[in-house]
């Protein structure tokens, strides 16, 4: 039976244990060192090189949603407010955090800041779980010396991130429930309804008027050629997908989708929401205007509004203020008007968090309205199909029943 020398983590404490275990194999030594309360992070057996477990290496691969991460940073200010120093707040929020992979990954951040890194430098070694704004503004909270009201603006920031999606997703679902059960409804119909009724008409010879005939046809396409439908629609997603990798494609399909009514005026105020949002955010954790730019246009969806700011980057480096280096981009000019005065006023950043707010309510209310004329225009869709069906059925059979009666 091999011997197996380990290194792992305590679930309870976060300790760090190494010892030696003889086990059948890998598995089993998981297995024994978790019914002991611990998580494997290294093993060898005796004489071999040392190996990562693959769940710690997986912990680079895989990604923490902003959830997680929200509640993290909000039960580790707490720590460090009730008087935790940082080693013993790590310790801590890593027994309290329910995300295993976010669990691992403080662990190991844990003995980085024990080894002597810095808390920012720590989290850096793992960007697919703290984005790169999150560890820009730890790094700004570290040099101020001012972390533990960094990590509250954080806290702060992620959870308005958390609760826009939300709303957003929340306001789609309805509608997007109708949706679907449109298309089932009409698939329903047109392959397994319509195809029933035509073997009548087929056997009784019946004379059929061209209305009948046409969604004949539509049922035999699609309930014959549904492959083909699936193809086409399968090679234009995967054309739109592979257009988006380019420049170019991005930004014409961007265009397209923000050009559209009601839809695009909707993503766009979400978009700059968010854009302000982050701005604001970094601002208001100390870091510089520069950096803040250079992490804030990584939030946005539009390639036209990210390459606008990519251009004011050049003049805000050149000196000039952020509202004349935006002057001749697509930003609305409530927008640039409104962060002339928090420059003026010496206040920007907390100019960026109003315009956030006010373009969150605005979206919102947008989206909202969206939703409410979305689930009438449905049924009002469905109903006309369905009535097109029901009279291209009844009538060849009332024009059968009057041929019995002559």
């Amino acid at each position: 039976m091999p011997l197996y020398e380990y290194l792992a983590s305590s679930i309870k404490t976060g300790e760090l244990v190494k010892g030696e275990l003889e086990a059948d194999s890998l598995r089993n030594l998981r297995v024994n060192l978790r019914n002991n309360g611990l998580v494997l992070l290294e093993y060898s057996e005796s004489g071999k090189q040392v190996e990562k477990s693959k769940s710690v290496i997986g912990v680079q691969l895989k990604r923490v949603g902003y959830s997680d991460l929200t509640i993290f940073t909000k039960q580790f200010v707490t720590l460090l407010s009730a008087g935790f120093q940082l080693v013993p707040a790590l310790s801590k929020a890593s027994q309290l955090v329910k995300n295993q992979t976010l669990k691992a990954s403080l662990v190991q951040i844990r003995e980085k800041v024990e080894e002597g890194k810095s808390f920012s430098a720590a989290l850096s070694a793992y960007p697919n779980i703290f984005p790169d704004f999150y560890i820009n503004m730890v790094a700004a909270g570290e040099r101020s010396g001012n972390l533990e009201a960094v990590l509250h603006n954080l806290a702060s920031f992620l959870e308005r991130q958390v609760e826009l999606t939300r709303k957003v997703v929340s306001s789609l679902f309805y509608p997007a429930i109708m949706l679907l059960l449109s298309v089932v409804v009409i698939i329903v119909l047109f392959t397994v309804v319509v195809p029933q009724i035509a073997e009548i008409f087929v056997k009784e010879g019946a004379k059929l008027p061209f209305i009948t005939r046409l969604i004949l046809g539509v049922s035999w396409s699609i309930k014959e050629f549904w492959w083909l439908i699936l193809g086409v629609i399968l090679l234009i997603f995967l054309r739109i997908n592979q257009l988006r990798k380019t420049d170019e494609g991005k930004g014409k399909i961007d265009k397209f989708i923000y050009s559209l009514p009601v839809v695009g005026e909707i993503l766009f105020k979400i978009d700059i929401a968010r854009f302000a949002l982050t701005l604001g955010s970094l601002l208001r954790g100390g870091v510089g205007i520069v950096n803040a730019l250079e992490l804030s246009k990584k939030v946005l969806q539009s390639s036209v509004l990210r390459q606008n700011v990519v251009s004011a980057l050049d003049e805000v480096k050149r000196g000039r203020s952020l509202s004349v280096s935006l002057s001749s981009s697509k930003f609305p000019d409530l927008f640039l008007s409104m962060i002339a005065v928090g420059e003026q006023s010496g206040n920007l950043e907390k100019m960026l968090l109003n315009i956030s707010d006010y373009y969150e309510k605005d979206a919102t209310h947008s989206l909202q309205t969206l939703v409410n004329l979305i689930e009438p225009i449905l049924i009002v869709i469905i109903g006309l199909i369905v009535l097109i069906v029901v009279f291209a059925v009844i009538t060849p059979i009332v024009d059968m029943i009057n041929i019995l009666k002559k």
